[in-house]
């Protein structure tokens, strides 16, 4: 029930919709979203256009895509979009050498590296 907290404020927020009218959307979109999961084990293989099982399939979208993609954006916002007084102060650095190779590896290196891995990981490459 906690998971549906943050979209049910969303929809409060933006839309002004009634708490029980939000939550019962979210609730219902969680539920239609999560029927082929649960229906996967107990349909014959290739119900669902592919010979990959709902559940390998979304373990793909989650671990092999949108995980790669949060790291690299994350890496991306931290080294160009934060300040780095800021940032440098967050981390403790003082050495102005090791500022220089963390800021360089957050915008370079690390998404680079990211990219790498999760195209190799998809065996595109």
């Amino acid at each position: 029930m906690a998971l549906l907290e943050v979209p049910v404020s969303i929809l409060l927020a933006r839309l002004g919709w009634a708490r029980w009218r939000a939550a019962a959307f979210v609730a219902v979109a969680a539920f239609l979203f999560g029927l082929p999961a649960a229906l996967d084990a107990w349909m014959p293989p290739g119900w669902l256009a592919g010979d990959r099982p709902v559940l390998d399939r979304l373990d793909l979208l989650a671990s092999d895509i949108l995980l790669p993609l949060s790291g690299i954006a994350i890496a991306i916002v931290a080294g160009w979009r934060w300040n780095r007084a800021e940032a440098l102060r967050a981390t403790s650095i003082a050495s102005s050498r090791t500022a220089a190779l963390w800021l360089w590896s957050l915008r370079v290196a690390l998404p680079i590296a990211i990219a790498l891995t999760m195209v190799r990981g998809l065996g595109l490459l």
